[in-house]
């Protein structure tokens, strides 16, 4: 494993896995000026840092995307909402609607919904791809992200059925996880790769390239690295751009910056 891990234990890569991170706020006292803050940190980020790319997105609450819409600047940065009665999952299908079409007509780009986890166990598997075929309808070009929560499914068989079903419903990206369910730290690496091979998988089947997204846990460039490792091999360097692959994170980016920077230019 480390001999591998050496291949991307570089700047050029902690570059790229930078350019991965959707910079994201997800806590209960979020405030407009905290979003405000954050918009502002990207906005002004390459001026500080000229030489390395930006972050791939924002990622929000649905009440600070159009704060998001209102002030961000900078060129290429994507604005990602949580819908669908994040974390839980746990609404009616017409709520979940209205509030990613909401998220939709204040300006979000993408939007991350959960998979209806409490269904998915009852084997309840034609309403779960029901409720994400019709959000991701509602979507249209705008990508879907879909969030396993793979913490809270049995096994990495039940992960790979999960995957399954998300992107034949039309998921265009699969995440691991909400961040707000505690980390099977055992077994996490192990359910990522269940999802990789599910990708390549379906990928193979139809032609297309579904994207990845682990999120919560990633804290250093080190735990950034194992991660970005086992995507990488798993899924091939084509795989190592955010429109194929992203990094969930709060707290990651001074860590990478920090890292990045400790190499002498």
């Amino acid at each position: 494993q480390m001999c591998i891990r050496d291949r991307y234990d570089n700047k050029d890569h902690y570059k790229i896995m930078f350019s991965l991170v959707d910079y994201t706020t997800l806590d209960v006292a979020d405030t407009n000026k905290k979003v405000e803050k954050m918009v502002d940190y990207v906005n002004k980020f390459k001026e500080s840092n000229p030489d390395m790319p930006n972050v791939a997105a924002m990622c929000v609450y649905p009440p600070f995307v159009s704060v998001v819409k209102k002030h961000l600047t900078a060129q290429n940065v994507g604005i990602a909402s949580v819908a669908g009665s994040f974390p839980s999952s746990q609404a009616t299908l017409d709520v979940k609607f209205v509030e990613v079409e909401h998220c939709l007509a204040d300006g979000a780009d993408e939007i991350d919904i959960v998979l209806p986890v409490g269904k998915f166990l009852e084997g309840r598997f034609e309403e779960v791809f029901r409720e994400i075929s019709i959000l991701k309808s509602l979507c249209g070009t705008r990508r879907l992200k879909v969030i396993l929560e793979v913490d809270a499914l049995k096994d990495c068989n039940a992960v790979y059925n999960a995957s399954m079903l998300a992107m034949e419903a039309g998921a265009d990206f699969i995440k691991t996880s909400t961040g707000k369910v505690d980390r099977d730290k055992e077994n996490f690496e192990a359910r990522l790769l269940a999802m990789c091979d599910a990708i390549v998988e379906f990928n193979g089947k139809n032609n297309c390239k579904v994207a990845i997204k682990p999120a919560g846990g990633m804290r250093t460039a080190d735990q950034a690295l194992r991660i970005y490792t086992l995507v990488s091999e798993a899924l091939g360097k084509e795989y190592q751009n955010n429109k194929l692959f992203r990094l969930g994170a709060s707290s990651l980016t001074d860590s990478l910056i920090q890292k990045v920077k400790s190499y002498a230019s």
